[in-house]
C-alpha cells in the first residue's frame, strides 16, 4: 500500500512538472469609483496578461506606471460610448502575440488620452495603439509617447504604430502639443492603416495574391506637437498600409512639426516624399538616413516671427516671435511692410536688439514713419481698400543667429489719425502757398502726397475758387507742404485774396478748405477739413541774383519842358513815412527793414491802395531831387535803385501812374503841377508793383515857397519897377526937350 501511494505521488509530480498550472489573468473594470482617481499598476497588483477595462464612468482616471517597470502582455481597453478621458503616466507596456495583448485598444468616436512623463507602447505582433475606422482618439499633453507596432521581424505583416491592425483601416487620430514617435510594423504605416502581404500562388510563371493593407484615416496634428512617423516597407509614414492607395488626410496647423523617415515609399496624403520631411518653419531636426529611433532624434526649435503690431501715433513697430536670445541684434533693413494697394516699404530705421526671448521693437525714423503711416492707413489688420497688412523678414533678420527668411506675418495697426490743415501763408508775388497742419503722411511714389485739386480758397465777398491745374506735391514734413500755383490758379486766387493780411478789402476772412482724401485715404473715413483754416496774404517778390548796380553819372536833372530851365532849389534824401529813419543803406543792397520794427504813423494812403504789412516794409530811404520851374511846376527826380524791390511804377496824389521804365540814366523824372499840399508843404507818392499792390508811400517835402514858388512874382515886381523908371526917364526927357 505504501508503495502504491509513493507511485501515485511520483506520477502527480511528473504531470505537474510537465504541465505546470497557469495563473488566471485578472480583469480590472474601472467605473465611477475611479472617477478622477489614480489607478496605480504597482499598488493594484497588475501582472502579465491582465486587462484593464476603462468605462466612460471612470472619466479622468489616471493610469500610473513606473519609468523603471515594463508590464508584459497587458491590455488597456477603452470600452465606452466614446467620451472617455483618461491619462497615462510613466507607463510602459510590451504586448504579446494575440489581439488582447495590444497595449491600448480604443473604442468609440471621441476619446481623449493625456500623456504625462515618458510612456512606451510596444506590440510584438500587432498594432501599438489601436484606433480603427469609426473610432477616434485625441493624444495630448506635454509628455513623450513612443509607440511601436509589430516588432517581430519573423511575420509576414504587421500592425501600425498608431491606427489599424493588420489589413485594417485607421480611424481619426488627433495629436495636440504632445511629442509622439510612431513606428509601423512589417508593411504597416507609422500612423494610419495596418500592414498586408503578398502571397505566392504560382511559381511558374510567378503569380501573387496581394493582401492589401488598411487605408489611412484622418490625422490632425496641431498646437506645439512634434511628431516623428516611420512606416514599414511599401507603406506610408502617415497614411495607408501595404500597397493601399487610400492615404486618408493629414492636417498640420499651429506650431506643429512633423518628420518622416527618408524612405522611397513614404507617402503622405497622396504625395511622395522620397528623401524629404515636412516642417512648418518652426523646427529643424537632425537624424541619420534610413530612420532613427526617437531617442536619437535631435529637434531644434527655429527662430520665427509670429506677428507684430504698429502704433501710427508713436511710430513704434513691436514684433513678437520665438527662440530669440536677449541682446540678439535685429537687422531692421531686412524688414519690409506691405499695406495699402499692395505698396511695400523696406525700413531704413536703426537696428535694434531683442528685449526678451520673444520680442523686439523698432522706433521708426521720421522718413519711415511718414511712409508707413500712408500704407498702414487704417486701424486693424487691413488697409482702407482691403489689402491685408504684412511684415516680411528677409534671411538674416536676426543678425546674431542668422535666422531664415520669414515672409508672412500679420500686423495689427492702432493710433491712425486723420491729417488736418491749420493755416496757410500765400505769397501773391510768387503764387506760393505754404500750408501747415498735423499728421500728414508721405505716400509711396513721387509728387503725389498732396492732391492740389482738393483745395478751395475763399476770399473777398465770400467768393471761392477750387484749384484746377496746380501740380500735386510731396509733403515737406508731417506738418507742412507747399503748393506752387499755376498761372491760371494764381490769377484767380490773387483776385480773391485782394488785400494783404488775413481779411479782404471788404473785411471777409480768408479760408482754405481741404476736401476728402487730400492726403490719401487715411483712416478709411472722411478727412475733409473745410473751416477755420486761415490764410495770411503777403507780398514778397523773389530776390534776384546779386548784381553790381552802376552808380549814376551826376548830371543836371532834366526837366519835362526844356523851354524853361529849372533851377535847383533843394536836394534831399527822403525817409518814408511808415517807418522811423534808420541808418541809410547802400542803394546797391536795398535790404528791407526787419519785420516787427516799430513804425511811425503812416501818411494817409490812397483809398484804393492797401498799406503794406510789416513783412513788406520797403527800403528805409529813397533818394530824390526836387526842383521847381518858373512856370509853377515842380520836378521830382528819383533814383530808381533806391526804390523798394519789385517797384514797377509810382502813383501821384492825382491818380497818375508813372512807370519806372521811363527812367533815364537811373533817374525817374516826375512833373508835379498842383499836387502839393500847401498846409504841410509835401506830396505823397505811392510805390506799386506789377499787380498794382502798394509797396510803400513816401512824403516828399516841397521846395521853399520864398525861394521857389513865389520867385516869379518878385521878378515881375522888379521888371515893373525897372519899366517905371525907364518910362519916367523917357517922359522927363521929352519935357526937357
Amino acid at each position: 500500500m505504501k508503495h502504491k501511494i509513493c507511485a501515485l505521488a511520483i506520477i502527480f509530480i511528473t504531470i505537474f512538472s510537465i504541465f505546470p498550472p497557469t495563473a488566471h489573468a485578472a480583469t480590472f473594470i474601472l467605473n465611477d469609483s475611479y472617477l478622477y482617481r489614480d489607478f496605480n499598476f504597482a499598488a493594484e497588483g497588475v501582472a502579465a496578461g491582465d486587462t484593464i477595462i476603462v468605462t466612460s464612468a471612470a472619466e479622468g482616471v489616471r493610469l500610473i506606471g513606473s519609468s523603471s517597470t515594463t508590464y508584459s502582455n497587458v491590455t488597456i481597453s477603452i470600452e465606452s460610448s466614446g467620451n472617455t478621458k483618461f491619462s497615462i503616466e510613466n507607463l510602459n507596456i510590451a504586448g504579446g502575440g494575440s489581439d488582447n495583448t495590444t497595449p491600448i485598444i480604443v473604442h468609440g468616436p471621441n476619446n481623449q488620452m493625456e500623456v504625462v512623463g515618458t510612456c512606451n507602447m510596444t506590440s510584438q505582433y500587432d498594432v501599438g495603439i489601436q484606433v480603427e475606422s469609426g473610432d477616434a482618439l485625441t493624444i495630448k499633453g506635454t509628455g513623450t509617447l513612443v509607440v511601436r507596432g509589430t516588432t517581430n521581424s519573423g511575420v509576414r505583416e504587421g500592425g501600425a504604430g498608431i491606427g489599424g491592425r493588420t489589413r485594417t483601416s485607421c480611424g481619426t487620430i488627433n495629436i495636440v502639443d504632445c511629442n509622439v514617435s510612431a513606428y509601423g510594423g512589417i508593411k504597416a504605416s507609422g500612423i494610419g492603416g495596418g500592414g498586408g502581404y503578398s502571397e505566392l500562388i504560382n511559381p511558374y510563371p510567378p503569380a501573387f495574391n496581394h493582401h492589401i493593407g488598411g487605408a489611412g484615416g484622418q490625422v490632425n496634428i496641431s498646437g506645439n506637437a512634434v511628431v516623428y512617423a516611420s512606416g514599414g516597407s511599401e507603406s506610408a509614414d502617415i497614411g495607408g498600409g501595404y500597397k493601399n492607395g487610400s492615404h486618408g488626410s493629414l492636417s498640420i496647423t499651429g506650431n506643429a512639426a512633423v518628420f518622416f523617415r527618408q524612405s522611397q515609399d513614404a507617402l503622405v496624403s497622396g504625395f511622395s516624399y522620397p528623401g524629404h520631411y515636412y516642417v512648418n518653419s518652426s523646427y529643424k531636426f537632425e537624424y541619420s538616413v534610413g530612420g532613427t529611433p526617437a531617442s536619437s532624434i535631435t529637434i531644434h526649435k527655429l527662430m520665427r516671427i509670429n506677428n507684430s503690431s504698429y502704433n501710427a501715433s508713436t511710430g513704434i513697430l513691436s514684433v513678437s516671435g520665438e527662440s530669440f536670445t536677449v541682446g540678439d541684434e535685429m537687422d531692421v533693413s531686412t524688414l519690409t511692410i506691405t499695406g495699402e494697394s499692395g505698396y511695400s516699404h523696406t525700413l531704413t530705421s536703426p537696428d535694434v536688439t531683442a528685449s526678451s526671448s520673444t520680442a523686439f521693437s523698432v522706433q521708426l525714423n521720421s522718413e519711415d514713419k511718414l511712409i508707413i503711416n500712408s500704407i498702414l492707413d487704417k486701424n486693424g489688420t487691413s488697409a482702407s481698400e482691403g489689402t491685408v497688412y504684412n511684415l516680411s523678414a528677409a534671411s538674416g533678420w536676426n543678425a546674431t543667429q542668422g535666422a531664415d527668411a520669414d515672409s508672412s506675418n500679420t500686423i495689427t495697426v492702432s493710433g491712425v489719425q486723420a491729417p488736418t490743415v491749420s493755416n496757410a501763408v500765400y505769397n501773391k508775388a510768387t503764387g506760393e502757398m505754404t500750408v501747415t497742419g498735423t499728421n500728414m503722411v508721405k505716400k509711396v511714389g513721387s509728387s503725389n502726397d498732396i492732391d492740389a485739386s482738393m483745395f478751395t480758397v475763399q476770399g473777398v465777398s465770400g467768393g471761392t475758387f477750387t484749384l484746377t491745374d496746380t501740380s500735386d506735391v510731396e509733403i515737406l514734413s508731417e506738418t507742412s507742404f507747399k503748393l506752387i500755383l499755376s498761372l491760371t490758379d494764381k490769377s484767380a486766387v490773387n483776385n480773391l485774396l485782394d488785400a494783404l493780411g488775413t481779411v479782404s478789402s471788404l473785411g471777409d476772412t480768408y479760408n482754405l478748405s481741404a476736401a476728402d482724401n487730400w492726403n490719401g485715404a487715411i483712416t478709411g473715413g472722411d478727412i475733409s477739413d473745410t473751416s477755420g483754416n486761415a490764410i495770411e496774404v503777403i507780398y514778397n517778390a523773389p530776390t534776384p541774383e546779386p548784381t553790381a548796380v552802376p552808380t549814376p553819372t551826376p548830371t543836371t536833372a532834366p526837366t519835362a519842358k526844356p523851354t524853361t530851365a529849372p533851377r535847383r532849389t533843394s536836394s534831399t534824401t527822403n525817409t518814408p513815412a511808415p517807418t522811423p529813419s534808420p541808418t541809410p543803406q547802400s542803394s546797391a543792397t536795398q535790404t528791407p527793414a526787419p519785420s516787427g520794427e516799430a513804425t511811425a504813423t503812416p501818411a494817409p494812403a490812397i483809398s484804393e491802395t492797401p498799406i503794406p504789412t510789416p513783412t513788406q516794409t520797403p527800403p528805409a530811404v529813397i533818394t530824390t531831387d526836387v526842383v521847381s520851374t518858373d512856370d509853377g511846376k515842380t520836378v521830382v527826380n528819383i533814383d530808381v535803385t533806391s526804390l523798394p524791390q519789385g517797384t514797377s511804377a509810382v502813383k501821384l496824389p492825382s491818380g497818375q501812374v508813372v512807370p519806372i521804365d521811363t527812367a533815364e540814366n537811373g533817374m525817374l523824372t516826375i512833373e508835379v503841377f498842383d499836387g502839393w499840399n500847401n498846409e504841410d508843404g509835401s506830396i505823397t507818392l505811392v510805390m506799386l508793383n506789377d499787380d498794382e499792390v502798394a509797396l510803400g508811400s513816401y512824403n516828399i517835402e516841397a521846395p521853399s515857397v520864398e525861394t521857389s514858388r513865389n520867385m516869379p512874382v518878385w521878378i515881375i515886381i522888379v521888371l515893373v519897377g525897372v519899366m517905371a523908371i525907364v518910362w519916367g526917364v523917357v517922359i522927363y526927357s521929352r519935357k526937357v526937350a
